[in-house]
């Protein structure tokens, strides 16, 4: 619920499409900082929900096109929890855009996840939230996501690959079928 408020609030695309809002909130140092403040009042879910919006929007609206900046803006929310989601919620949006952009493979996208090595349980959540997010967009991303999922750590390659399987299930045969026949080669555990 509150991903949905905190989206809104920021970005305004169902606002604006529903004539109750008339233009986004503007995306600048003012902004953001204002932003940055009404984040970090709040605390617990709420907190978390308001800076995984800002870290999305930073990667929507341009101001972020790597992760290091991305991470470097994050670094302002005042506790750890917020840091993550911000980074988290702007990594799923990086892989996300460049997967769509068509100029990138997957060996360049697995690092994104790598500051949480060491952190398993915040690890996994990385490799879910992009595989989710890029996935949501389309299943013809499968074949970036492979390619993200063979780069990730060693440890969690298996998971990324059972989560995008698992994501994967839920499209037409045809467009399984379509996917398989392009990336045979990134997708065999999947196209078998």
């Amino acid at each position: 619920c509150f991903r949905g408020v905190f989206m809104e609030w920021i970005e305004r695309d169902n606002l604006i499409d529903h004539g109750l809002s008339r233009t986004r909130l503007p995306w600048n140092e003012e902004t953001i900082g204002d932003m940055e403040s009404i984040c970090n009042s709040y605390d617990g879910p709420a907190f978390e929900s308001c800076w995984e919006n800002i870290g999305r929007t930073h990667v929507r609206r341009g101001i972020v096109s790597d992760e290091t900046l991305l991470f470097s803006l994050c670094q302002r929310a005042l506790v750890p929890s917020g840091q993550d989601a911000c980074y988290i919620s702007g990594v799923a949006s990086l892989v996300n855009i460049r997967a769509r952009s068509g100029k990138t493979s997957g060996s360049e996208l697995g690092p994104f996840c790598n500051r949480f090595l060491g952190n398993d349980r915040k690890l996994k959540q990385c490799i879910e939230q992009v595989v989710l997010y890029t996935m949501r967009t389309s299943p013809q991303f499968a074949q970036d996501i492979a390619g993200f999922c063979k780069n990730v750590p060693i440890s969690q390659s298996d998971f990324c690959f059972e989560f995008l399987t698992y994501k994967l299930e839920t499209i037409t045969e045809k467009q399984r079928e379509e996917i398989c026949k392009e990336a045979y080669d990134s997708l065999h555990r999947i196209c078998q």
